[in-house]
């Protein structure tokens, strides 16, 4: 199930998008960001996973060590 398929379950589009951080791309990003949603992953613990997200642009992480935030560049 995509995205595409998400939103017309939902019946609107929402200001927050939050899947699966392994369901992020670059194409995913740019998708949300032509629908003006956030985009907020869940959940990252790792940190290489982390910075791999922000440099595709996401809006913020959801983590269960949010002190591992400090390690990134």
């Amino acid at each position: 199930m995509g995205p595409e398929k998400n939103l017309s379950d939902l019946g609107f589009t929402p200001d927050v998008y939050s899947p699966d951080y392994a369901l992020v791309n670059p194409n995913l990003v740019s998708f949300c960001r032509e629908r003006k949603m956030e985009l907020i992953p869940w959940t990252v613990n790792e940190t290489d996973e982390m910075q791999n997200l922000i440099n595709m642009g996401v809006d913020g992480i959801i983590s269960d060590y949010p002190n591992k935030f400090g390690e990134l560049k």
